[in-house]
């Protein structure tokens, strides 16, 4: 731990092993101590009953031209990077949420923006399906029920907005208590006989997620 300023930060050191001694191979600085809540009491109570049950849906621009189903078409021809390749698409797993508020994020943003959807769903278990053109992920859905489609709607987070935002390519769909019940990883055992190499042995929490 150590002193800058005004604020308190807190390094971690990964070692390895290198020709028989131990060597620092990275320093990670955080600004909060290891077992911290990712997000205080207060906050995550009031993220957690801010979803409701019911509420206005709201429509979808119309000058987006999006064919939502067409998404999940396998075998279509589509060319989302500039080069025609054929769309895959196929069931990745399934999601519990028994809080029943969802969220969707990218996890480098830990606490900033977080917001859970407007809409509360049942609590449950739904199956999560994932669109791919050459192995990279084009779209996700989270299916609550197997009856066709009536309309559709764009999802409204709490903040009353639809933007997620996405810094590294990396967004989650999850149960809002799963995150809020996070805390920052206490340290790391590693070890390796070469540097940039190591395995983590302790991360908390588990959280079901699709990604």
């Amino acid at each position: 731990m150590a002193e800058q300023g005004t604020q308190r930060r807190y390094s971690e050191y990964r070692l390895v092993i290198l020709d028989g001694q131990w060597r620092i191979d990275r320093v990670m600085s955080f600004v909060d101590p290891p077992g911290a809540p990712l997000i205080d009491e207060s906050e995550a109570q009031r993220l957690l009953t801010a979803a409701r049950t019911e509420g206005p849906l709201d429509p979808i621009d119309p000058d987006l031209e999006l064919n939502i189903p067409s998404l999940f078409a396998a075998g279509r021809e589509v060319a989302p990077f500039g080069t025609s390749a054929n769309l895959s698409a196929h069931r990745l797993g399934d999601i519990s949420c028994q809080s029943g508020v969802l969220t969707a994020r990218d996890f480098s943003y830990n606490g900033f923006d977080l917001e859970p959807l407007a809409r509360r769903v049942p609590a449950g278990t739904y199956p999560v399906e994932v669109a791919t053109v050459d192995k990279a992920n084009v779209a996700l859905r989270l299916r609550l029920s197997d009856l066709p489609v009536a309309t559709w709607h764009a999802a409204q987070r709490t903040n009353g907005t639809h933007i997620i935002g996405v810094d590294y390519a990396n967004v989650a769909i999850l149960d809002l208590a799963d995150l809020v019940a996070a805390r920052h990883s206490g340290p790391t055992s590693c070890s390796s006989s070469r540097p940039n190499s190591w395995k983590q042995l302790r991360v908390q929490p588990s959280v079901s997620s699709a990604m």
